[in-house]
């Protein structure tokens, strides 16, 4: 574009040796500009004329990758987009890492990344964006009992509180933590808080009769169901009888033994009564 002439500028005449150059692909429309005014050039050429850029900066805190269409990038180096492209950015999180939030130019697009990709259409103007990565919470099972398991996400390095609330008629007999018994750390309104977790953990309670406890002097048997489905019979005396039943009364097993310790296979998940005795435990795997 020339500026502070008329539709005839004096400063080129119709001798001219200058060359017009114009972006390339639009020489036809030079042409059939005025010819009073580009006529006077002595020749008009296409040229290619370069790309505006605008640059993409990543800043990114955590263990993963990010790329930019297809090309790998770090915070200490910007990706340089032609103005009016498009941006495709993908994320890769480290091994037991997420991608936890995005923000693009100060805004929050984390809702807006789908399948790990956010999209920047039509670019016109530079971008920054702020990536963090995090490690993934770990899973706290918890066997209910109704002998399902939920599952509780925790962030790693935290602790997790849990109340145990017994069925009417039942109170708590053991709680074990990743196969160590910590009943003795539950307080009297049923709360346990586990350590800070810094790998995946289970807590399984078993629990017992009410009238056992009221009738009986203290026994030391001690009950619960290890991680692999095993239920663990602990300071028996004597010679003893153990049964295990389904909830529905059916017998699945019984054994006599002299033993002080015994273990049985609970046969699939759910939940189960075992009687040492006269004692009844009520269990879940």
């Amino acid at each position: 574009t020339i500026t502070g002439m008329g539709s005839n500028p004096s400063i080129i005449d119709e001798d001219s040796q200058c060359i017009l150059y114009v972006p390339r692909g639009s020489k036809a429309t030079w042409d059939a500009a005025d010819a009073k005014v580009w006529g006077r050039f002595k020749e008009i050429v296409e040229e290619d004329v370069p790309d505006v850029l605008y640059a993409i900066q990543i800043q990114q805190q955590g263990s993963g990758t990010v790329y930019v269409n297809s090309e790998k990038v770090s915070s200490s180096q910007p990706v340089e987009i032609a103005k009016g492209n498009e941006a495709v950015i993908t994320f890769e999180p480290s091994d037991n890492y997420m991608l936890k939030s995005v923000f693009c130019n100060g805004k929050d697009v984390t809702d807006e990344v789908e399948n790990l990709t956010y999209t920047i259409k039509d670019i016109q103007q530079n971008m920054s964006l702020d990536v963090l990565f995090a490690e993934k919470p770990l899973s706290l099972k918890l066997q209910t009992s109704e002998g399902g398991t939920i599952s509780v996400p925790v962030e790693k390095n935290q602790t997790f509180t849990c109340q145990i609330t017994p069925e009417e008629g039942w109170n708590i007999h053991s709680v074990y933590y990743n196969g160590l018994d910590v009943t003795d750390q539950v307080d009297e309104e049923g709360n346990y808080t586990t350590p800070s977790l810094t790998n995946n953990a289970q807590i399984n309670v078993t629990f017992e009769l009410e009238t056992n406890i009221q009738s009986q002097t203290v026994s030391a048997i001690k009950v619960h169901v290890d991680p692999n489905g095993y239920v663990i019979i602990e300071g028996m005396t004597n010679e003893s009888t153990i049964s295990l039943f389904s909830t529905n009364g059916t017998v699945i097993e019984t054994r006599r033994t002299n033993q002080s310790n015994e273990s049985i296979q609970l046969p699939e998940k759910g939940v189960y009564l075992l009687k040492v005795n006269s004692q009844t435990f009520k269990l879940s795997y």
